[in-house]
């Protein structure tokens, strides 16, 4: 799945993810369940939703 993903040019760039996962790490939404964190307004896990070059955050914190 992730050479088609790599293939089409869907992967957010290391900087942006870093950036975004920062942010994340920072918001009141983010919450922790066995280890993992996630958006409880999403309901999204972090790590996978900052990879997608397209995806958001609902709350508008991501810049890009």
């Amino acid at each position: 799945m992730a050479q088609y993903i790599d293939k089409f040019n869907l992967l957010s760039p290391k900087s942006l993810r870093q950036e975004r996962l920062a942010t994340c790490n920072t918001c009141e939404y983010k919450k922790m369940r066995w280890g993992v964190g996630w958006c409880s307004d999403c309901g999204c896990i972090l790590e996978g939703k900052v990879l997608l070059k397209q995806d958001s955050c609902p709350q508008d914190k991501w810049q890009t």
